[in-house]
């Protein structure tokens, strides 16, 4: 019973340890560590690096060897870390004027009343003759 609390305790204890320092990688940096930072990921851009890059992740993973692949990673990490706590705004845009509004529906055509469709297909309309409705007669 006191082995299997122990275990127990000592696991936790792990799981926290490795969550808690994964949060501490997350964290922005202070401009110093930036520029520190950005001076190794500079510096471990070679040609053959990025030539490598060029080609893309599965000519890397078939043509390097061990040594020039751990390269790789390692300049991949500096430039992931970088990116992600080194922000410095480049990737803030105003989404407002980058979304388009939606279409609106346009307005729907306002029916004529019958009076006017029946007026409209008579031949004196046609003849370009005014036509007047019953309703619309005066008497004088």
């Amino acid at each position: 019973m006191l082995v299997s609390r122990t275990a127990t305790f000592l696991i936790a204890a792990i799981a926290f340890a490795l969550v808690s320092g994964g949060s501490a990688y997350a964290l922005p940096l202070d401009k110093e560590a930036c520029d520190q930072l950005k001076a190794k990921h500079d510096a471990k851009l070679t040609p053959e690096i990025k030539d490598a890059l060029d080609h893309g992740p599965d000519w890397v993973k078939t043509n390097l060897d061990a040594a020039k692949l751990d390269q790789v990673r390692e300049y991949l990490v500096l430039e992931e870390r970088l990116e992600f706590q080194c922000r410095k705004g480049r990737y803030i845009k105003k989404y407002w004027d980058m979304i388009p509004l939606p279409i609106r529906r346009p307005e729907p055509p306002v029916q004529k009343r019958e009076e006017e469709q029946r007026a409209e297909h008579t031949p004196q309309h046609e003849a370009g003759q005014r036509v007047v409705s019953t309703s619309q007669a005066r008497i004088d």
